[in-house]
């Protein structure tokens, strides 16, 4: 939504976070058509701070276990190099959560200067 706001296409958009996120342009059309049965639930954070802070430590918790399962896999099988992906994967996960913060945050002060 900040590309399309910015100006960019939205062919190009899709393009982009379709390759970004690995999913195909048509989920990435489908959710954008569908933007307002999600839209709505991610405006009405009431706490981004705590909302974050729960993403986080979800995130963290899936690591925790990812690597549990990693050290319980014998060496070479495919389990580990599965779990080894699984964790680059949360990781970068995490990597891509870290600006939502910046949006949240954005978020509380518009609601705040609207008050």
């Amino acid at each position: 939504m900040k590309l399309k706001s910015l100006g960019s296409r939205l062919h190009n958009i899709v393009k982009d976070l379709a390759r970004k996120y690995n999913v195909s342009e048509r989920q990435i059309y489908y959710d954008w058509r569908n933007r307002k049965k999600w839209l709505p639930t991610l405006l009405s954070i009431e706490d981004p701070h705590s909302f974050f802070l729960d993403i986080i430590s979800k995130h963290d918790e899936l690591r925790k276990l990812a690597v549990l399962e990693f050290l319980k896999a014998p060496p070479g099988s495919t389990a580990r190099i599965g779990t080894l992906r699984l964790i680059r994967d949360i990781n970068m996960d995490l990597y891509e959560i870290v600006p939502l913060r910046e949006v949240l945050l954005k978020i509380e002060k518009l609601e705040e200067q609207g008050s």
